[in-house]
């Protein structure tokens, strides 16, 4: 089963849009993702990344939206973008993920949220950090026993129980 992505972004010039796309060309295109779209805020920019590497371009969200069963919102270094970026996209009803930092705020967190439920949107954020080399090794040099509950509640949830009790 073919599942098409289109990409929504500021720019699409950046570190996550290149490597999501490698990723799914690459190691995830024996599950049937193709990334079939892209739209950006700034055009210019967002066309020359579309034709550089061969991703069909729209002008619009709405434009892209029949050529898509899913978006990613990236915009990785402007999530003060994130709330416009999904008023263009949820309101398809299509599952969105939404790169981090997902919201600059609780309220605009809500807001996007708020704006899922309404459309009835699947809606996901993550960050793949906690899975590195870099966690381990800041949990293997741990010293403080604050951080190493927090590092114990990104493994188990009925840790994060704990650490907001204590």
């Amino acid at each position: 089963m073919e599942r098409r992505v289109g990409f929504v972004d500021y720019r699409l010039e950046n570190f996550h849009a290149n490597t999501y796309l490698a990723l799914i060309r690459g190691d995830l295109a024996h599950r049937g993702f193709t990334v079939t779209g892209c739209w950006a805020l700034d055009a210019d920019a967002g066309r020359e990344w579309a034709n550089r590497n061969r991703v069909p371009w729209y002008e619009s969200a709405a434009a892209m939206d029949p050529h898509v069963d899913c978006y990613c919102v990236l915009a990785p270094s402007n999530p003060a973008l994130h709330e416009e970026l999904c008023r263009a996209v949820l309101g398809s009803g299509k599952p969105v993920y939404v790169d981090k930092t997902f919201a600059p705020s609780l309220a605009v967190a809500e807001r996007i949220y708020a704006l899922a439920d309404r459309h009835g949107a699947a809606i996901q954020t993550s960050s793949a950090l906690r899975y590195t080399n870099v966690r381990r090794a800041v949990a293997n040099r741990a010293e403080s026993l604050a951080i190493r509950r927090v590092l114990d509640a990104a493994e188990d949830p009925e840790a994060l129980t704990r650490l907001v009790a204590v």
